[in-house]
């Protein structure tokens, strides 16, 4: 059975997109505890272009995939991306102290 999860683009290549897939429901994702499961999936481009998604590093989607493989990107999520951020600024602004 196919999860839906999210994914963040790592690298863009000519034709792939090297993602990092969380191997957990986007429901039982939580921003703040990044010891998830994941696998890492070469998504082809045409997946995001024929759904006339646009495609940058560090974005965050959420893709139908069957564990090993991603079947279909589905949206940018914004606001995953922005959570995800503000975690980030966060945790840099703490060590900083």
């Amino acid at each position: 059975m196919n999860m839906i999860s999210y994914a963040a683009i790592e690298m863009v290549l000519d034709d792939q997109v090297v993602c990092e897939v969380e191997n957990i429901s986007v429901d039982d994702s939580k921003v703040d505890d990044f010891n998830k499961e994941i696998y890492m999936a070469n998504i082809p481009v045409e997946m995001f272009t024929s759904n006339g998604i646009s495609i940058m590093e560090g974005n965050v989607y959420s893709v139908e995939h069957d564990g090993t493989n991603v079947v279909k990107v589905i949206k940018f999520e914004e606001e995953e991306q922005k959570r995800r951020a503000e975690y980030l600024q966060q945790l840099q602004e703490s060590l900083r102290r």
